[in-house]
């Protein structure tokens, strides 16, 4: 830090000084200056902006009166431009320009002369009476406008017109000093005297004025050195500042960096495991296939094994449900059925389980229909409602028992029309069950009502 802050102090100082010697040097720059306003009045003279030449020369005899190619320059195009006015009609914006020449030119008899011709086009002389004197219309032209010039153009104006003066002065001053000393009269030598230090003292006071100037115009400069100066200074502070965020940047993104690592490490690890598991389900999902595939032959077997068989059934209590149950006598009917059950515990939420369902909707056995039938709602609502529907209409009192039980167990409120009808079943059975279901679907209270209906209506 304090490296950098001596670098812009030494920059600070290097370009002080720099500007200073610029600025103290302000009377040989307007030597050049002139120099380059000569060159442009003659490029303008050449490319035929006469106007614009006659504008540059008159900055140039401002500056400096005595300039003898401005003056021999101001003379030819004072010339031109009476020529082009002739033919152009544009008679006072020519006079305008021609006063410009006239007035660094005062002794010039040529743009004497070319002012008169001008105005004598602008206004001829009144012809004798009888001739009709015809107005010349002539166009107007707006001024030109002033060039607008900045405040170091006009210090430097003022500064060559004090210079200027200053010139004239110590000519003036040579001349009476000669003529001091060639005066015989003390009278006269004393009044040349009192002139001589008047204009000795007013002398003074331009070169006062011209100091004056100098002092006031080099206040911006130091005040611009200043205000670099400043900048300079916080764009070091600004540097070293950057340096010291930029070392916490970078160790924050190696901090970042390694986070990151590790996570990649993180990820890689559990992808890793992710891998072992999915191939740990694969082997799961063969052998639930084989399972099933296995389990399906066992299925063939037992429906082999219980085919035939005693078709007479029996009413028993449920204890896990304290309903009444249809069962039958014949233990392979009975494993006929418990293996329907099985399917729908085993296979749950595979698809398997609906294909292996459905062959048994239409089993002859009213249990195994019922079972079926309940475990086929969960894929197939409507088709399952739809058997257990046809089993109500059967002349089998068996079906008609399974299929009350069935409908309570599936608990579809859309299904009571079938229990309703059911409580006029001719087995009391039936009626038993049906209103039993028809409670746990939409109220043991709402059942009882319509239990007792149908026995009202059965009375009448």
């Amino acid at each position: 830090m304090k490296k950098i802050v001596k670098k812009t102090v030494f920059i600070f100082l290097v370009f002080f000084a720099v500007l200073a010697g610029i600025r103290f040097n302000a009377y040989g720059q307007e030597e050049i200056n002139t120099d380059v306003l000569m060159g442009q009045s003659i490029q303008k003279y050449l490319e035929g902006d006469i106007p614009g030449t006659i504008e540059t020369l008159d900055k140039i005899l401002t500056a400096e009166p005595e300039h003898e190619r401005a003056r021999g320059l101001l003379l030819k195009a004072a010339d031109r431009l009476t020529e082009n006015v002739k033919s152009s009609g544009d008679y006072d914006k020519g006079l305008n320009y021609l006063k410009i020449a006239g007035k660094h030119l005062p002794d010039s008899e040529s743009i004497a002369d070319n002012i008169k011709k001008i105005e004598l086009l602008k206004s001829p002389p009144e012809k004798k009476e009888g001739v009709k004197k015809i107005p010349q219309k002539t166009r107007k032209e707006p001024a030109p406008r002033p060039v607008q010039k900045t405040a170091q153009e006009l210090q430097a104006e003022e500064i060559a017109r004090y210079k200027s003066r200053i010139n004239n002065l110590n000519a003036y001053i040579r001349n009476l000093k000669s003529s001091s000393g060639n005066s015989n009269s003390s009278a006269a030598t004393e009044e040349l005297n009192k002139k001589l230090d008047n204009l000795i003292a007013e002398r003074k006071d331009l070169v006062n004025r011209i100091d004056d100037i100098d002092r006031v115009g080099i206040l911006p400069v130091v005040g611009g050195i200043i205000f670099i100066g400043v900048l300079l200074i916080g764009f070091s502070a600004l540097i070293a500042l950057f340096k010291t965020g930029n070392s916490r940047i970078k160790k924050n993104i190696e901090d970042e960096r390694r986070t990151v690592e590790n996570l990649k490490n993180t990820y890689n690890k559990d992808t890793e495991k992710l891998s072992q598991n999915l191939v740990e389900y694969g082997k799961s999902y063969k052998r639930a296939e084989e399972l099933e595939k296995n389990f399906k032959k066992v299925f063939n077997i037992m429906e082999k094994l219980t085919e035939g068989g005693s078709n007479e059934k029996v009413v028993l209590d449920d204890a896990t449900t304290g309903r009444k149950a249809v069962t039958g006598v014949d233990p392979r009917v009975r494993a006929r059925a418990d293996s329907v059950e099985v399917i729908a515990d085993i296979f749950k939420d595979s698809p398997q389980a609906a294909e292996m369902l459905k062959p048994f909707l239409d089993d002859k056995d009213n249990r195994t229909r019922g079972n079926a039938a309940v475990s086929y709602y969960r894929y197939d609502p409507e088709k399952a409602v739809t058997v257990l529907h046809d089993m109500a209409e059967s002349d089998d009192k068996w079906m008609r028992l399974s299929a009350a039980w069935a409908l309570g167990e599936v608990g579809d409120s859309d299904t009571t029309f079938v229990l309703e009808k059911l409580l006029d079943d001719k087995d009391l059975q039936v009626k038993e069950t049906a209103r039993k279901s028809l409670s746990r679907i939409i109220g043991a209270q709402a059942a009882e009502v319509k239990f007792k209906e149908s026995r009202e209506e059965e009375k009448n």
